[in-house]
């Protein structure tokens, strides 16, 4: 097992940053502010033909914990909330990742995601279609009912900078 790995730390509003940190569940844990579990996102991301094959290493429970959301996975049906980090994975052990696989995962996770919290629900939406959202909430409010939206990520329009 390596003692240093290269891995791409990913903070929410954030650009993926590549760092050597030592091979270590303590290091880990840091760097996720808790216990940590394991995602496979190789074929989250798309298959990576002839790259290392990756895992996410992130907060256990963090969407549950109320970490702020980070990454949407593609298709927009899940997300990954709090800081995590993407390493290689051989066996059960971490691993680095090669730098093609890194400089790939830099540009896949280079825009943060877009998130909106609408009436206690975490939704993946678009700036573009955040009309139908919101209209659909609209009509399945009840008299009196009302809505608090908070935005993560994303740009910014109207107002000044």
């Amino acid at each position: 097992m390596e003692k240093e790995i290269r891995v791409l730390i990913v903070e929410p509003g954030k650009a993926p940053r590549p760092a050597m940190v030592r091979n270590s569940e303590e290091t880990f844990t840091a760097i996720v502010g808790g216990p940590f579990e394991r995602i496979g996102i190789h074929s989250a991301f798309g298959a990576i033909s002839g790259f290392t094959p990756i895992v996410a290493v992130c907060r256990r429970n963090g969407a549950s914990l109320g970490l702020e959301p980070n990454r949407t996975f593609p298709g927009g049906e899940d997300y990954i909330a709090g800081v995590f980090a993407v390493c290689g994975i051989e066996g059960n052990d971490f691993a680095s990742l090669d730098r093609r696989t890194l400089a790939r995962l830099q540009v896949t996770l280079s825009k943060p995601g877009e998130f909106l919290l609408m009436d206690g629900e975490v939704l993946f939406v678009s700036p573009e279609d955040l009309a139908k959202k919101a209209v659909d909430l609209w009509d399945s409010l009840q008299e009196g009912q009302s809505v608090v939206m908070t935005k993560w990520g994303g740009r910014k329009r109207g107002g000044s900078s």
